[in-house]
């Protein structure tokens, strides 16, 4: 019998949870599909009102919201939760300020890397 075990540098983020807030499933299912390639535990949602109740997961790393919901972002900011903005907008909400912005169109790829980036999972 073979053990078989994961590489933490191959997955890691394993035993964290990322917040996906996309409006366009298409979009968000590839992101979702992304993150978990990697390990992760994704909470999907279309909406900022929804992701308000998800932010108090124990376990979210960070959230990738596709515009900025001022409400989301300050709860975010107080929470100290890392997020990124995925969006095509040029102008944000001053709450969404602190955000790492990830311009559309992007990959998923690099939204997970930029997120992977933004917890200091992978060099710059």
């Amino acid at each position: 019998m073979t053990n078989v075990s994961v590489c933490q540098n191959d997955n890691p983020f394993i035993g964290r949870s990322i917040l996906i807030v996309q409006k366009q499933w298409a979009i968000a299912r590839e992101i979702v599909r992304a993150f978990e390639s990697k390990g992760a535990r994704v909470l999907s949602v279309r909406g900022a009102a929804a992701a308000l109740e998800l932010a108090d997961d124990p376990d979210l790393a960070a959230a990738v919201v596709d515009s900025g919901s001022a409400q989301l972002c300050r709860l975010l900011n107080e929470k100290q939760i890392s997020y990124a903005v995925h969006s095509g907008r040029v102008q944000l909400d001053d709450e969404c300020a602190r955000a790492t912005v990830i311009p559309k169109p992007a990959s998923a790829e690099e939204v997970v890397a930029s997120v992977e980036r933004l917890l200091g999972l992978r060099g710059r």
